[in-house]
């Protein structure tokens, strides 16, 4: 199973242009808060990089999550999709 997962990454070439669009954003995003919650992390927190240092954590997170979700193979998601859609309604 994973052997074809493998072999299908082969066929699938990493489309760069959408790569670095992310990194864009995702830099973007992490200026942004930072610049934005300065003064009330401080205020709160004592810390002028904690909004910075939890959207870090949750961006950590996330990557690990995706990373996750691509090593399903994608005949397991086209045979639940129809479960899958109905619990992303309902929860």
């Amino acid at each position: 199973m994973w052997a074809r997962a493998a072999s299908t990454a082969r066929q699938w070439p990493i489309d760069y242009g959408l790569l670095a669009m992310l990194l864009v954003l995702i830099t973007l995003g992490l200026a942004m808060v930072s610049s934005s919650s300065v003064a009330i992390g401080e205020s709160r927190f004592g810390s002028v990089n904690h909004y910075f240092n939890r959207q870090l954590m949750s961006l950590g997170l996330a990557t690990i999550v995706v990373y996750l979700v691509f090593q399903v193979p994608l005949a397991f998601w086209e045979a639940h999709r129809g479960k899958l859609f109905l619990f992303a309604i309902f929860c």
